[in-house]
């Protein structure tokens, strides 16, 4: 037996075994690249990351085959269930109006839900965000939205923004536009639903060294993504 437990102990401690990451395609993006450039770090686990592009109840299904799944669902939906899971909140997110520059609905402060009724908009297919804050949306105003693209890729919804007269919802922290796109975000008024974005694991997993490391770095990249908002926010 006490071979066995020092066989264990080694694997729990491990930090040169792989973790296995996966993420929605808006989250590898922010996330991967940096979380990348850790790994090469002496002390930090080698990552393998995957994107994972499902509908909010296939996140679960998915710490299957991965150590960590960055999963998003709305914060007026049923949290992920927590006797099967660890769940490690890593931000919450508001999703923004994406107009273009010289759109009217630009001048605004905050953009209320009844002026975005007749609007035209890009959004992702039914089942992932931001459409499932489209359909709050929708309810709160009394009236359906008017969706006439769907699109599952935040630049290429951004771009599509830039060069019509169209609005799109973007997260604010992990797909905003870059600086001379010509597009910009303006904060949603009279909607209270926010995304959080969480790490979702099975127990087992969490106990691995190698994966808590990865996890706290996953933590410090969205720490560090808020911050420099707030910054580019103040200035």
């Amino acid at each position: 037996m006490p071979c066995a437990e020092a066989c264990v102990d080694d694997y729990l401690g491990d930090l040169s075994a792989v973790v296995r990451v996966s993420g929605f395609h808006s989250a590898g993006v922010t996330f991967f690249p940096a979380l990348v450039a850790m790994s090469s770090q002496v002390g930090h686990p080698p990552v393998e990351c995957v994107d994972e592009d499902v509908v909010r109840d296939a996140f679960p299904v998915l710490t299957a085959s991965y150590d960590l799944v960055i999963a998003h669902r709305m914060s007026h939906t049923q949290p992920w269930s927590a006797d099967r899971l660890s769940v490690v909140p890593l931000l919450r997110e508001p999703m923004d109006v994406a107009v273009r520059a010289d759109h009217p609905l630009a001048r605004c402060e905050r953009v209320p839900v009844d002026d975005l009724v007749d609007e035209p908009f890009v959004s992702t297919h039914p089942g992932f965000s931001p459409d499932d804050l489209l359909e709050v949306i929708a309810a709160s105003a009394g009236r359906p939205m008017r969706v006439v693209h769907r699109i599952n890729d935040f630049a290429t919804a951004a771009a599509m923004v830039a060069q019509g007269n169209l609005v799109a919802l973007l997260p604010r922290y992990t797909a905003a536009p870059s600086v001379g796109s010509g597009v910009v975000l303006r904060p949603l008024s009279g909607v209270r639903a926010v995304p959080n974005i969480d790490v979702l694991m099975r127990p087992e997993h969490a106990i691995r060294s190698g994966v808590s490391v990865v996890l706290e770095s996953l933590r410090g990249i969205a720490d560090e993504l808020v911050r420099s908002a707030q910054g580019a926010a103040a200035r």
